[in-house]
């Protein structure tokens, strides 16, 4: 009866130590921890959100750096997507307040800008990063930028429509373009 005893009183230790440590030295719901991912459908249009395992101990910059490197290298093969171009890499993220600013490089930097998958490849990468805790998204305007890459008007995202044909008008005879 004793050796009873003694064999339950030690089975009810080894469970009480072990709870110890799984609820003390390691607590629960810190082994895994997902990010969503954002990809644009073949439409051009369609956002899809896929979900990526990260290391829940991740800082707020390395969460926002490797949302950037999967929304760069986007879904699996399987899937109809548009894609950045093979090679494009994500050098640095920086976070300053509740803005990313992200710097690519690789083959993205040799790529012609202004395609129609360029739109659909930077769409993903803006609605994964705005979904981090956080972040917010770009600012709403739009921009007449010139063949060179130059921004040469800014409107706010609802402007005047008028006062935006005067501007292109004036833009376009001072170009001798129009």
């Amino acid at each position: 009866m004793k050796v009873l005893r003694a064999v339950v009183v030690l089975a009810v230790l080894v469970v009480a130590a072990y709870l110890a440590y799984r609820y003390l030295v390691q607590p629960p719901g810190r082994s895994a921890d997902t990010i969503t991912v954002y990809y644009c459908k073949t439409d051009g249009v369609t956002l899809v959100a896929w979900k990526v395992s990260r290391d829940p101990r991740m800082d707020p910059n390395k969460v926002a750096f490797y949302a950037a490197a999967q929304a760069s290298a986007g879904p699996p093969v399987s899937v109809e997507a548009i894609r950045f171009p093979a090679g494009t890499m994500v050098k640095h993220v920086d976070l300053s307040g509740s803005t990313a600013t992200v710097d690519l490089g690789g083959t993205i930097s040799r790529s012609a800008g202004g395609s129609f998958a360029e739109s659909g490849e930077f769409r993903g990468l803006i609605w994964t990063l705005t979904a981090l805790p956080g972040i917010t998204g770009p600012p709403r305007n739009i921009y007449l930028i010139d063949p060179l890459g130059n921004i040469v008007l800014r409107y706010p995202a609802d402007p005047d429509i008028k006062r935006m044909a005067k501007d292109l008008e004036r833009l376009l005879r001072a170009s001798r373009i129009g």
